[in-house]
């Protein structure tokens, strides 16, 4: 199944197979299945969905003769018609169609993962107007410790950053969401016994033509968790309503 195009408002309904089948779709968002997509927008760097997407399944071609070897590529379209397939059929009896489905995969690879990524330079740059140095995690801290940034003044490690688009933080009826955010608490906990240093958050909210606002209150970017949702039920506090444009 190929595409002439990505449009993201088009893409995003598939957003209600993601809200109402979060949980079978993780056994499918790993790097064994549709590849280290964020190592791929680096070194890929693509200048819009539909680029991404065209780079991401190129190399998926000329890397399919050997997946062993190289797992973490981008994937053929055949390929994520397959993830397709089976991530529909995890799901059981379903209103939703293939082609559904098939988009709905791209949206995790290719939408969400280009979103992020982006967003991430906004943060550097964020951080080195303020004097800071970063340096991105080890992959083992990244799933691990889940954070995006390690953040350092002087040399010495300070604080780490998550950054999460605000859908994080809404809603109370989905339960593979709310284990997430209590998921997220158990994870700064490790940091801190770890690391020993605090986890701050940063959160992101974006248009259909990918412009970004930042969640903001009394000029502070960055959130501790505790400020954004319950660390006994998952469930959100209510945020404000103000977004800065970095």
């Amino acid at each position: 199944m190929h595409f002439d195009k990505i449009d993201k408002k088009d893409f995003q309904k598939t957003n209600r197979i993601s809200r109402k089948y979060n949980m079978q779709w993780k056994k499918y968002a790993g790097r064994s299945s549709i590849g280290d997509c964020s190592n791929l927008f680096q070194r890929l760097r693509p200048t819009d969905y539909y680029d991404f997407y065209l780079k991401y399944t190129k190399d998926g071609e000329e890397t399919v003769h050997n997946r062993e070897v190289f797992k973490h590529c981008g994937r053929t379209e055949e390929e994520i018609e397959e993830v397709a397939r089976k991530y529909m059929a995890e799901c059981g009896n379903t209103s939703f169609t293939f082609e559904e489905f098939v988009k709905n995969v791209y949206m995790h690879t290719i939408i969400e993962t280009y979103d992020g990524q982006t967003k991430e330079q906004d943060v550097n740059q964020v951080l080195a107007n303020l004097g800071y140095t970063y340096e991105k995690p080890e992959k083992s801290e990244d799933s691990r410790f889940g954070i995006d940034f390690k953040v350092y003044k002087d040399g010495k490690l300070v604080f780490v950053l998550q950054i999460k688009p605000i859908s994080f933080f809404l809603g109370s009826k989905n339960y593979s969401l709310i284990q997430d955010r209590i998921g997220a608490f158990e994870k700064q906990s490790l940091v801190m016994d770890r690391l020993h240093v605090p986890t701050y958050y940063m959160v992101y909210k974006a248009d259909d033509n990918g412009n970004v606002g930042w969640l903001t209150e009394n000029g502070k970017l960055c959130f501790e968790l505790k400020r954004l949702c319950n660390q006994e039920n998952g469930l959100p506090y209510e945020l404000p309503n103000e977004f800065m444009k970095i």
